[in-house]
């Protein structure tokens, strides 16, 4: 199943990195923006929510949210193909 998930790190100077590698670890994945991926998991979306939950600080913002179909503007032909894939 697809998968949106966006997040926001609240706190200054939050690590990014340990959160975008644990969203690449739960399956092919590709980026829609600076806090917005869709991923491809046979997990929940509870799984994954509480999955990333290790990489968030109390007072961040994560949503994860199945999704299938969908409209695009102006991303590249690569995230497309991926997203219709």
């Amino acid at each position: 199943m697809k998968y949106l998930i966006t997040y926001d790190l609240l706190t200054p100077g939050q690590n990014y990195r340990k959160l975008v590698t644990a969203i690449s670890a739960l399956g092919p994945c590709v980026n829609l923006g600076s806090s917005c991926w869709a991923v491809k998991s046979n997990l929940t979306a509870i799984q994954i929510r509480n999955s990333l939950a290790n990489y968030i600080d109390r007072n961040d913002l994560l949503f994860v949210c199945p999704f299938g179909s969908h409209a695009e503007l102006h991303y590249k032909q690569e995230v497309i193909a991926w997203l219709n894939n």
